[in-house]
């Protein structure tokens, strides 16, 4: 018995794509969206998880927020949980789609580290465990407030992080590969 998921992250939904190989056309990243969307609910996971920078803007209000909007609905629709965390670009955006849909999971809100059960249709269950930004700038590693109260869990675990592997000081969420 498993769990059925997709994560899907870094799309930047409302920015351009710069390099597209002419045999495949003019792509849009919301086609590329609605078609991870369209998948999950053809391959009928039990939860979709949106692992950050989802939206490219954290301002963005209008187009990009509407295409992660109607997509998500579709997927609540179809019964699939969605759970997010949100990144350094949509630091607002994420939390605004889990209070505008509350069938959509925000891991982590406040830059709290939280678990959540996914239970599949197979029967099946797993946890969630995720950290979401709490402002647009963190230049501190998540993973020093990582709680240590898993010990024991017979139930798979997965980590959702929006983080710089490997980064520096001054990049956003920097965690050493050595951590993960």
């Amino acid at each position: 018995m498993a769990v059925k998921l997709l994560s899907i992250g870094d799309i930047h939904l409302g920015r351009r794509i710069g390099r597209v190989p002419a045999d495949l056309g003019e792509i849009r990243v919301a086609d590329a969206w609605r078609i991870a969307a369209h998948l999950a609910m053809e391959r009928e996971v039990d939860g979709i998880i949106l692992a950050g920078d989802v939206v490219d803007r954290t301002d963005d209000r209008f187009e990009a927020y509407g295409h992660l909007a109607r997509e998500v609905e579709r997927l609540v629709a179809a019964g699939i949980r969605v759970f997010a965390v949100a990144g350094n670009h949509d630091v607002e955006a994420l939390p605004r789609l889990a209070r505008h849909i509350p069938q959509v999971t925000l891991l982590g809100a406040g830059g709290r580290w939280s678990l959540e059960e996914i239970e599949g249709r197979s029967g099946g269950s797993a946890l969630l465990l995720g950290w979401s930004y709490a402002e647009e700038r963190v230049r501190r590693n998540p993973l020093e407030d990582l709680p240590s109260s898993l010990a024991g869990e017979t139930r798979p675990v997965l980590g959702v992080l929006h983080c710089t592997v490997n980064g520096g000081r001054e990049d956003p969420a920097p965690v050493p590969r050595a951590e993960l």
